[in-house]
């Protein structure tokens, strides 16, 4: 065989190489797969409340009362406003509800300073419940958690952090508003970074998993942040391989080669 056929030949193995190295497997990048030891269960489901969740200080609680006594209905409410807006924003949050104070605290009227830190929001309102029964007959106090943040770091399109502005997010949510994930996003190793009464966790949700939804990792806590782990193989491979650009280097170098073997092999 000649010379410029063997080098031909060792062009075309050398592309084949970087094309299986530069390739991520179409399983690798599917979400919700069924795997054999999936776990199916129309009985089971995801938690979808914060009923567990513990309030912290920072957080906004919206509490609003509701009972025969319009008058006073009209006064404890004009305190933090009516939340008829539902374009809800940073400011909005800021003026239609309670913070909770570094010690614990949210300051409401009639009633004065209460204790909410590492309590849920079902015991919360009972508390409200019993303190304003001393001003209002029959009172209903109806306390919500809003204005939570998430942060998404990683392999996603746009890693930031995000107000959420509704009740509950999952996973899946989070990811698509920080932009869906790249293609070396590890989607069987999605940490959850999240702090419980003062201490730090880490958990590990696999989102290939169709599973994944019936988990308890599927629905986020204010405050978690989300870090997407990229493949091993994004070390070595390239998200868009250049095969252009390595095609005609190699050439190049084959043709200026050849080129100088002929030189070479040329009679003076």
């Amino acid at each position: 065989m000649k010379q410029s056929n063997k080098l031909l030949v060792l062009l075309v193995l050398v592309l084949i190489s970087l094309g299986f190295f530069s390739c991520v497997s179409h399983k690798d990048t599917l979400l919700l797969q069924e795997t054999e030891d999936t776990i199916i269960s129309s009985q089971k489901s995801a938690k979808i409340s914060f009923d567990d969740y513990y309030v912290q200080p920072g957080d906004f609680l919206m509490i609003r009362l509701f009972s025969f006594d319009e008058e006073s209905n009209a006064f404890f409410n004009s305190f933090n406003g009516s939340n008829n807006n539902y374009n809800v924003n940073e400011a909005n949050i800021y003026l239609s509800s309670y913070m909770v104070n570094d010690s614990g605290y949210v300051q409401l009227p009639l009633i004065g300073d209460v204790f909410v830190k590492d309590k849920n929001i079902n015991q919360i309102q009972d508390d409200l419940n019993v303190k304003m029964s001393y001003f209002v007959m029959n009172p209903s106090v109806t306390v919500k958690l809003v204005g939570f943040n998430i942060s998404v770091l990683g392999e996603v399109g746009n890693p930031g952090r995000f107000m959420i502005s509704k009740n509950r997010i999952n996973i899946l949510e989070a990811i698509a508003l920080a932009g869906d994930l790249n293609t070396y996003a590890n989607r069987k190793q999605v940490k959850i970074i999240r702090s419980n009464k003062g201490t730090t966790e880490i958990l590990v949700a696999d989102i290939s998993r169709k599973d994944l939804i019936y988990s308890d990792n599927y629905y986020l806590r204010p405050n978690d942040i989300i870090y997407v782990e990229p493949l091993r193989s994004k070390h070595f491979t390239f998200e868009s391989f250049p095969y252009a650009l390595v095609l005609t280097t190699i050439t190049s170098t084959i043709t200026t080669y050849l080129l100088i073997l002929n030189y070479i092999k040329k009679p003076q």
